[in-house]
Formats: structure tokens, sequence, C-alpha cells
């Protein structure tokens, strides 16, 4: 019998963990804030996919995409739990939201529930795209284990340090 696997997606950004700022690969300058969302925050391996919809606070007026790096963490294993649709995501000129696309991949495998964390890839230029701190309740899943606390923490001290250089 196989356990129908859980992929839970927390809105795990930069924007949130570190106090507002997110990793942008080379492009325009946004001066506002993004948040993320997702309308489902658990999936299930039959039915195998979770948009996460990243919006802007206002619309991009550049004339070239704004691009908005990212990685993905924890207990799943990319390319073996789930794929995603790209290595960026692009919000175009005269938009304010671009998405991210998590596809489960169904095996037969008997596992435990997993994790999916989205964060902001820091090897990019950091921009300022926030003069407001995100909160933890900006997590998908409002149910924070104690390492969920615990990373929360430690990234908040980490932008803290970031801010006061």
């Amino acid at each position: 019998m196989n356990r129908t696997n859980l992929i839970r997606a927390y809105s795990v950004a930069l924007l949130v963990l570190l106090g507002g700022l997110i990793a942008c690969q080379t492009g325009p300058e946004f001066t506002g804030a993004v948040s993320l969302v997702a309308l489902n925050t658990e999936i299930q391996e039959a039915n195998a996919s979770l948009r996460i919809t990243f919006t802007l606070d206002g619309v991009n007026t550049s004339d070239v995409p704004l691009n908005i790096a990212y990685s993905l963490g924890s207990t799943a294993t990319a390319d073996e739990d789930y794929t995603v649709t790209n290595s960026v995501v692009q919000v175009n000129s005269g938009f304010s939201t671009a998405d991210l696309v998590l596809s489960v991949i169904q095996d037969e495998d008997v596992e435990e529930d997993e994790t999916i964390i989205v964060t902001s890839d820091g090897t990019q230029e950091f921009y300022d795209l926030s003069s407001d701190p995100y909160e933890a309740n900006n997590l998908l899943n409002g149910n924070l284990t104690p390492l969920d606390e615990e990373m929360l923490e430690e990234l908040r001290s980490a932008a803290a340090e970031i801010r006061s250089e």
C-alpha cells in the first residue's frame, strides 16, 4: 500500500526571514514589498502540483523583467520528490505577479511527511524591497515546529546584522 506523501510548502523567503530583503538577479531595482502566497499548503503525490505566487506591491514599470532568485530546501529531494518550472521567478514588465510551480513526482516509496522551504538565493545582489519586515505569520503553514521557530530566530538575527552594516 502506497502511503501518500505530503509536502508542505512554506512561503519562507528572505523577505520573510530576513526582514524584507530579497535577492534579485541582474535586472531593475524595485523599491517595494514582495509577498509569497500559495493557495494550497499541502499536496499529495496523486494530484501533484503547487503554485506559489510572488506578488509585488506595485507593477514592474521597467522595460525589462524583474528576476527574483530563490532556492528550495528541507526534507523533500529535488528531482526525486518534486520538480520546479524555473530557476528564477520572473515578473514581466507591466505586471505585478509571477508564479513558481512545484510538481510532485509520483513514486511507490513509503515516506514520512516532507517539507519544502522556499528561500531567496543569497548569492545574488541584495535590494532592499521593504521598509517593513514581514512577520512569521506570513508563513503559509501557521503551525511552526520547534525547528521552524529556531531557524526563524537565527534568520531574524542575521537580518539584524545585515541591517546594522
